[in-house]
C-alpha cells in the first residue's frame, strides 16, 4: 500500500506532486531573473541621468563662452559679475521679409538699474567731411501671450548730411547711424534685447552707466 501512487476520488485522474527541491530551484530562477532585470533597469536610469547632466553642463559652458549676436561698441562697467545662461528665444517672431533679427545678450551687473542700453542701428556708407546720418523710427512691440518686449526699426530714410564743401580726399567709408527717438532702453540681463532691422543694416550697442548721485536744482 505505501508504494502505490495516490489516486484521486474521481476515476481516471491521478495527482502527481513535484519534489520540493525542484520547486525551490524554480523559485530561485524566477527571483534571479527579476533581480537582474531590476539591476539592468537601475543601471540604464543612472546612465540616462548622467548623460542629461553632462549635456546640461556642456550647454551652460557654451552659453557663457559665446559672444553676443550684435557687436558692442562701448566698454561695460567693471561691476559685471556673471554671464546669464541664455534663455530660449523661440517665443520671438521670425523676421519678416526684408528684415534681419538681432539679439543682444547682456551680462549680469551688480546694479542694473544704474545702466541703460543704447541700440545703435546703422550701416557702412560712403561719406565725406560732412556729418551724415539716417533717420528711422524704433518701435517697441510685445510678444503676444508672453509680454516680452522687442524692437523694430521702420521708415528708414537717408543718408542725410550737412552741406559743407569737401575735397575728394575726404571720401571714405564709415558706419553711419540711424538717428531717432527711444533708442535708449532698460538694462536687463534676464532677457535678450531683440531688434529687427532692414536687411542692409546691422545692430551694435552701447552701455551707459551712472553713479546714481543726486544733485540739487536751483530755485528761482
Amino acid at each position: 500500500m505505501l508504494n502505490q501512487p495516490f489516486e484521486s476520488s474521481q476515476p481516471g485522474s491521478t495527482l502527481q506532486f513535484q519534489p520540493k527541491v525542484e520547486k525551490r530551484n524554480n523559485i530561485f530562477v524566477i527571483f534571479s531573473i527579476l533581480f537582474f532585470c531590476l539591476a539592468a533597469f537601475f543601471i540604464y536610469q543612472n546612465l540616462q541621468l548622467r548623460n542629461r547632466l553632462l549635456s546640461q553642463s556642456t550647454s551652460s559652458i557654451e552659453n557663457v563662452e559665446q559672444t553676443p549676436s550684435a557687436s558692442a561698441t562701448g566698454s561695460l562697467d567693471p561691476n559685471i559679475i556673471a554671464q546669464e545662461p541664455r534663455s530660449s528665444t523661440s517665443m520671438y517672431p521670425a523676421a519678416k521679409d526684408g528684415f534681419t533679427k538681432y539679439y543682444i545678450w547682456l551680462p549680469t551687473l551688480t546694479n542694473e538699474s544704474d545702466n541703460q542700453v543704447e541700440i545703435v542701428v546703422g550701416k557702412n556708407t560712403m561719406v565725406n567731411c560732412n556729418s551724415a546720418w539716417y533717420s528711422g523710427v524704433l518701435e517697441e512691440k510685445s510678444v503676444q501671450g508672453w509680454g516680452y518686449t522687442y524692437y523694430e526699426v521702420n521708415n528708414v530714410a537717408g543718408p542725410m548730411s550737412t552741406r559743407m564743401g569737401c575735397s575728394e580726399s575726404s571720401d571714405r567709408e564709415a558706419f553711419i547711424q540711424v538717428i531717432g527717438d527711444n533708442y535708449l532702453v532698460r538694462y536687463n540681463s534676464k532677457l535678450p534685447v531683440v531688434v529687427y532691422v532692414p536687411n542692409d543694416f546691422e545692430v551694435q550697442y552701447k552701455v551707459w552707466t551712472t553713479n546714481s548721485s543726486l544733485f540739487e536744482a536751483e530755485k528761482q
